[in-house]
């Protein structure tokens, strides 16, 4: 798992359907690595789209939900957030 997936799933982790603006803020990852990271996790299954939402958003699958549950998962999902570069 790449530290931008753990940052998208630690994101959701507390059961949140967010859309991919939202994820980007969460994690504090750009849109663009979002996507890619969202469409990764979701090719593996553990992300999915809610469905009956007016704009996509996403859950941690029934897998992702188990996986963060793990000794593996939860040690992917223990990653310091983002630092944003001081302005001059």
């Amino acid at each position: 798992m790449t530290n931008d997936e753990a940052r998208v799933m630690k994101a959701l982790q507390s059961g949140q359907q967010l859309t991919a603006e939202q994820l980007a803020g969460a994690s504090g990852l750009e849109a663009g690595r979002v996507h890619e990271a969202v469409m990764a996790l979701a090719d593996r299954g553990l992300l999915a789209p809610t469905a009956g939402t007016p704009t996509t958003t996403w859950e941690l699958s029934a897998n992702g939900r188990g996986y963060v549950q793990t000794t593996p998962g939860r040690a992917a999902l223990d990653i310091p957030p983002i630092r944003k570069a001081a302005r001059r």
